[in-house]
């Protein structure tokens, strides 16, 4: 089962390939199910910790803004911006699938 950390990595994730999968992928009710589960778990959950190796931190800031207004999440809506190297990613992401905490892998 999801947790509201995973959800809300894979929101952010979806928002963020919402180009890609606009031309890969007819809408669906389904997905728009999924969607507004995962927009009331970030409510819920209040915050988001997204980690990449590209994003500089002022770009960060105009995205996690657009990705409030997009699921329509409340200004104080936090979203942790932290920017590593290739390597301490992908420590940091094989970490994560062992102990079973990404988004969706493996569940």
């Amino acid at each position: 089962m999801y947790t509201c950390k995973k959800l809300l990595v894979l929101s952010l994730a979806l928002f963020l390939s919402i180009p890609l999968l606009i031309t890969l992928m007819p809408s669906s009710s389904l997905a728009a199910s999924t969607q507004a589960q995962v927009v009331e778990a970030a409510r819920q959950e209040g915050a988001l910790n997204w980690v990449d190796s590209i994003i500089v931190p002022s770009s960060a800031k105009v995205i996690a803004a657009a990705f409030r207004k997009h699921y329509g999440l409340p200004e104080d809506f936090k979203v942790n911006h932290q920017r590593l190297g290739t390597r301490p990613l992908s420590s940091r992401v094989a970490e994560e699938v062992t102990n079973d905490r990404a988004a969706g892998i493996g569940n």
